[in-house]
């Protein structure tokens, strides 16, 4: 399963490439905008439903032998000075909304470019985030803007979520997922030359069952994000069917019709006899 970020497609679609099932939200006019699922073959029996948010939001939920598994991918603006507060609020507003309408027993995991840097962890985050940061610190943080970073604690903290990221223990370049504009494909990894923006989060079940969470830096991508690779132990299964009709007893039948025509024998028989 592929969750894509800035796919551009022009509408909200599903369709075939190869075997795979690709599902788009579309995306907004002039904006490099659009998410997407690409689904392997071997899951297709297990969809039950998806849903276009926004542009920048779709949901996906899959069969498992555990229970309902809920995808969302989610691509937040830029984390900048020159894009609006109000910009970004709407964007975590409306994640907020998408999270409220899935049901709490289902495994949920939300994935995507969160567009912030944790740059580390605060002492009272322990809730939502593990040790393994990657970043200048907290220090550093503190004189940068982290409008989306705020937004991302509290979406967090609300949803009784997990930034499963930071608890696997990685090299720097199985952590940076993004390469800073300039810097050169073979440059050293460091938090001055490369950023984790590209989070994975979960409930409960989903931290259980994730068993890795680590970038892929030797898959060339014309972007400059890595490719960000999560394991889940969720064994999939395919949709139910309705239950069958059971099939007809031929013997039962045969009896029902032999009956019925003995019946009409002796009605037509009996009729035709003269009254006395």
């Amino acid at each position: 399963l592929l969750a894509l970020q800035e796919t551009l497609y022009s509408d909200s679609t599903t369709s075939n490439i190869g075997k795979w099932v690709t599902i788009n939200s579309g995306r907004t006019p002039d904006k490099k905008s659009g998410v997407s699922f690409f689904v392997a073959p071997k899951l297709k029996a297990s969809i039950k439903n998806y849903q276009t948010v926004s542009d920048r939001i779709i949901t996906l939920t899959l069969f498992t032998t555990g229970g309902l598994c809920t995808l969302v991918n989610h691509h937040a603006p830029t984390d900048t000075t020159d894009n609006p507060l109000a910009t970004k609020e709407a964007h975590w507003d409306l994640l907020h909304q998408t999270l409220r309408a899935i049901p709490r027993v289902n495994t949920i995991i939300i994935l995507g470019d969160s567009n912030f840097k944790w740059e580390g962890r605060h002492p009272d985050e322990c809730d939502i985030a593990g040790p393994y940061m990657f970043g200048r610190g907290i220090e550093y943080l503190e004189s940068r803007t982290h409008d989306n970073r705020d937004l991302g604690v509290e979406f967090l903290r609300s949803h009784s979520l997990y930034f499963l990221n930071s608890y696997f223990k990685k090299a720097p370049h199985f952590k940076a997922t993004y390469r800073k504009p300039a810097t050169p494909m073979n440059a050293p990894v460091t938090p001055h030359t490369h950023l984790e923006i590209d989070h994975i989060y979960g409930n409960e079940a989903a931290k259980k069952a994730c068993t890795d969470v680590t970038t892929r830096p030797h898959i060339y991508n014309k972007e400059l994000h890595h490719i960000l690779e999560a394991h889940f132990h969720l064994p999939y299964q395919k949709r139910p069917q309705p239950p069958k009709e059971p099939k007809p007893d031929r013997k039962q039948l045969l009896k029902i019709r032999v009956k019925n025509e003995v019946i009409d024998i002796l009605s037509e028989n009996i009729l035709d006899r003269p009254f006395s």
